[in-house]
């Protein structure tokens, strides 16, 4: 059985992504990890545990995806993708919360950080 969207073999073996994993939370960090490891193996993946570490790591490796928790302590997900912007200017930068409340996501597109 296919999967619905599922990537093709050949699609895989030339697709050379770096994603960097953003949240203070283990669990979440290690569980996103896990489902993007079993879709695609050949992803580079790397973790942070907060907007600091984020930065550090980023400027590292610069990343093709960043997947950033919106509250973590140290430098929220806001001030992070401020300066995950300039550090890394070609990632693409996706926050992820439970927060869905309007003035989070005000927050977030209003600098254009998210779009």
């Amino acid at each position: 059985m296919e999967k619905i969207g599922a990537i093709t073999d050949d699609c895989k073996s030339n697709t050379h992504i770096k994603i960097l994993i953003v949240d203070d939370h283990v669990f979440i960090r290690k569980g996103i990890m896990a489902v993007l490891q079993n879709h695609d193996s050949s992803w580079e993946l790397y973790e942070a545990e907060d907007g600091v570490r984020a930065v550090v790591v980023a400027e590292e490796i610069d990343p093709d995806i960043i997947l950033l928790d919106y509250h973590m302590p140290k430098m929220d997900g806001v001030k992070a993708a401020n300066i995950l912007k300039k550090a890394s200017p070609h990632s693409r930068i996706i926050v992820v919360s439970m927060d869905s409340s309007p003035e989070m996501i005000i927050e977030m597109i209003y600098p254009k950080i998210i779009l």
